[in-house]
Order: structure tokens, then C-alpha cells, then sequence
């Protein structure tokens, strides 16, 4: 996006704070149910909750299960940066671990993530690794640049929540040589217009532009000119995807102020005039945001057929006590991250197809919501220490195999089991359970049925 600026007057001197502070620059954030702002800001790490810049900072305890907090001997200019929260990997494997933010369903969000080393992990370069947003891949997280520039590196974007949540992911890749780590979550709900203020801004000479960069004593970077004519901003470097986006310039005039003049700009972007004699004093002046609308490359676009699989496994995980450690975000997507256990269809309507947990030291009891997973043809969960019933499981209409031995499980054999067809394989030996194995399991051609040893039942069990 080229932005042109024309001094309508003779000046000796301005400076653009919109080039190097201020150039603000927000896809159309159009909500048709008009929700009401709502911010979350997570301190990643932190172990007391702390009021920065008069916002209210959170603990990350209460969105994220797992991880480890570390606190930086590094000095750094902002207190969110002092924290971080890291994330164990080994053998490379690709996991994710993410934070659950709360969201109104179908509301779009800016989120914000915030990193800075520190060297928390011993090596002198920080870990490369990804980030992930309700299962869609965001972005690669390297901040070796900024780092040893002694910078944080932080990453934007809007995204639409499906649900009644948010997941926000970092994830090892093959690049990752060391544990993924994060310093800071934030969430910021929008209605119709963007927020005005509440942004980051990057110094000039990260953008492509012709003219002076001017830094002064508190620490005010601008762009200068004092030739006549036009001053062409080139931003950002990289090309935008089609969209509509709305604009913010904002500038000030650096000349002696007794003088008592002022400058008056004419503005093009993409050489359609936006601002036509725009008066520009030393007190600073904001243009109005206009909107505008960039025709680049289509971007590619990740659909995903429903979100059951992801409702179902998270109720079933809340049960478990000590789940993988890996079972959050999106349990298929994306396809690199699957969750631990979980096998997931191909295509363009995800679906889990099997859970295999076998002898992964899992105890809590069985959900209900087992039986929402409705494609499942496989349920392995052999060799733990799970407890309590088994639940009706009558809508798995395609349930293949059922692998319950060697738990603590409890209460009499649902009869439903036996009205599905598809059964083949059920393993209920090594159990705690009592009352008599129904007739319709007993008598199912082509079931391989295991009850013994262990169990009190009522009947003759088939070893």
C-alpha cells in the first residue's frame, strides 16, 4: 500500500509520526449483533495479577492446564515480559499447548501474543516454533531477530470464534530445539469500528519510505522532509490480502510553535486522494479512518465442517484427572497436532474416527459425551485406572471395538451395547463390574466378548 503526502504550503520542516508510530491499519471489524468491547489480557507466568498502563492483567493459571512458570533475571522495560510461561518438548514431537480464552460465539477478536526469550531455556538462541488459533496454523514464531536486537517480538490477527471460547496454541515444529515459551495472551472482542488506540506500534525504518528518520531525546522517532513535493510511504513490506481496511494517519508539525503557522497536507493512498487539506500543528492532528480496499493475491482461506468432535472430547476430557498434556486446542486440527490418542478422518468434514489411550495412566471415570462421538469405530482405553460405569454408548452405530479391560470400573454391563450391530470386539475383563452380562451380548453373532478374569457376574462369562 503506497501512501503519498503533499504539503499544500511551504514549510521548513514536518515530522510523520503516522509513518513511524502511527500508521494504523485494522481489517473492517463489522459485527452485525453489535458486541459490547471486551478485553482479556493473560500475563503469562505471572503469579500475581497486576494492573499495567490501567489495565487489568490475569493470571494464566485459569487458562492454560499445563506448562511451567519461569520468571526472567533478564531486565526488560515492560512487567509483562519479566514472566513467561514454557512448555516441555522432546523427541520433537509435534504437540501443542494452548491457552482457552473465552469469546461470545461468532464474534471476531483481535489477539495479540507477546514474546520475549530471555533465555529461559540456557541456549543463547530462542526456539522457533508455531502458533495456532482454534486449529488453523497462524503464523511461525521467530524471534531471534528481535531478541538479540533486545526486543519482544508480538503477533496480531483477527479471527472469528466458533464457540464459546478461544484456543490460542504454540506448537513444536522441526525447527523447535528447545521449549516453546510465551509472555502474553490478549483478547479484544470488537463491534463495528476497531479500537482506536489501543495498539502497538512499529519504528520507521522497518517500513519502505522515502525520507529522514528524526530521533529525538525522549525517544520520538518520525519521518522529516524539508523538500516540496510529494513523500512516498511504502507499507507494509509485505503485500496485503484482499480486504477493506480502515486507516489512521496521525502527524504533527515540529517547527516552532510561536511562529504561528501551521501546515496544511493532501493525502492519497494508492493515489485516490484521502485527506484534502489536513491542518497539521505542533499539538498533532489525527486524520478521521477512512476506509479503503486492497486488491492483492486471494488469500487462502481454512474451512472447517463443524465443531462436535472438538464439544464432545472436551467434556470427555473433564472427566479424565490427568489427561495428555497435549489435549487442548482443536483435537484434529491442524493435521500435524492431532491430539494424543485421538485419530482423526480425512477429507473436508473432520471427524474423530478412533481414541486409543491404552496404558497411558489415565484415571477419573468414563462421560456420557463418549457417545456424541458418533463416527468413532474404535474406543481403546485398556490398562488404566479409570472408574465409576460405563455409559449408554448406543448411538456409536458404527462402533467397531470397545477396549475397557484392566480399570475399576463398576455397576452392571448397559444392554445397549448389544444393540450395536457393528460391535465386534468388547474387552471387559480385569473389572470391578457386577449383575449379569445381558442376553443380547451373550448370544451376538461375531462378538469377541471378554469379561474374565476379574469381575462378579451374575452368569457364565466368556473368558
Amino acid at each position: 500500500m503506497r501512501y503519498s503526502i503533499i504539503e499544500s504550503s511551504p514549510i521548513s520542516s514536518v515530522w510523520y509520526n503516522g509513518v513511524c508510530y502511527a500508521v494504523e491499519d485494522w481489517v473492517m471489524a463489522y459485527d452485525q449483533r453489535n458486541l459490547a468491547m471486551q478485553s482479556t489480557l493473560i500475563d503469562c507466568g505471572a503469579t500475581v495479577p497486576s494492573v499495567i498502563d490501567g489495565r487489568q492483567w490475569l493470571l494464566d493459571a485459569d487458562f492454560v492446564s499445563v506448562g511451567t512458570q519461569k520468571t526472567l533475571t533478564t531486565p526488560v522495560l515492560s512487567p509483562v515480559l519479566s514472566t513467561v510461561r514454557s512448555f516441555q518438548v522432546s523427541g520433537n514431537l509435534r504437540r501443542k499447548f494452548c491457552y482457552t480464552v473465552p469469546a461470545f460465539r461468532n464474534g471476531k477478536y483481535l489477539i495479540r501474543t507477546t514474546y520475549f526469550y530471555g533465555g529461559i531455556n540456557g541456549l543463547d538462541s530462542p526456539p522457533v516454533f508455531d502458533q495456532i488459533v482454534d486449529g488453523t496454523f497462524w503464523s511461525m514464531v521467530n524471534t531471534t531477530e528481535d531478541y538479540f536486537r533486545g526486543m519482544s517480538s508480538y503477533y496480531e490477527g483477527v479471527f472469528v470464534a466458533r464457540g464459546k471460547s478461544i484456543s490460542v496454541c504454540v506448537a513444536a515444529n522441526t525447527y523447535t530445539n528447545s521449549d516453546p515459551f510465551i509472555n502474553g495472551v490478549g483478547a479484544r472482542a470488537f463491534g463495528r469500528f476497531a479500537v482506536q488506540f489501543d495498539r502497538f506500534w512499529n519504528l520507521c525504518f522497518e517500513f519502505w519510505l522515502l525520507g529522514t528518520v528524526l530521533g529525538t531525546k525522549d525517544r520520538s522517532f518520525g519521518l522529516t522532509t524539508a523538500q516540496p513535493g510529494p513523500l512516498n510511504v511504502y507499507w507494509p513490506p509485505a503485500s496485503l490480502p484482499n480486504s477493506t481496511y480502515y486507516i489512521a494517519l496521525y502527524f504533527a508539525d515540529d517547527r516552532d510553535s510561536s511562529s504561528g503557522n501551521s501546515s496544511a497536507l493532501t493525502i492519497s493512498i494508492n493515489d485516490v486522494i484521502y485527506y484534502r487539506d489536513l491542518i497539521v500543528t505542533p499539538a498533532g492532528v489525527m486524520s478521521q479512518p477512512a476506509r479503503t480496499t486492497v486488491w492483492a493475491h486471494e488469500p487462502s482461506v481454512c474451512k472447517v465442517q463443524g465443531i462436535y468432535h472438538l464439544i464432545a472430547l472436551e467434556q470427555v476430557k473433564k472427566t479424565f484427572q490427568n489427561p495428555p498434556l497435549d489435549w487442548n486446542g482443536d483435537p484434529c486440527l491442524p493435521r500435524e497436532y492431532v491430539w494424543t490418542g485421538v485419530t482423526c478422518s480425512e477429507g473436508s468434514r473432520i471427524r474423530v474416527v478412533a481414541l486409543n489411550l491404552t496404558s497411558m495412566g489415565l484415571s477419573g471415570s468414563l462421560s456420557p459425551y463418549l457417545a456424541n462421538l458418533t463416527a468413532v469405530k474404535d474406543i481403546w482405553l485398556g490398562n488404566n485406572s479409570l472408574s465409576g460405569t460405563i455409559p449408554d454408548l448406543s448411538l456409536l452405530k458404527i462402533l467397531k471395538t470397545l477396549h475397557l479391560e484392566d480399570n475399576k470400573l463398576t455397576g452392571e454391563i448397559p444392554t445397549s451395547l448389544g444393540n450395536i450391530e457393528s460391535l465386534h470386539e468388547l474387552f471387559l475383563q480385569g473389572n470391578n463390574l457386577t449383575g449379569p452380562v445381558p442376553n443380547n451380548l451373550m448370544g451376538k453373532p461375531g462378538l469377541n466378548l471378554k469379561t474374565a478374569p476379574g469381575n462378579q457376574f451374575l452368569s457364565w462369562l466368556p473368558s
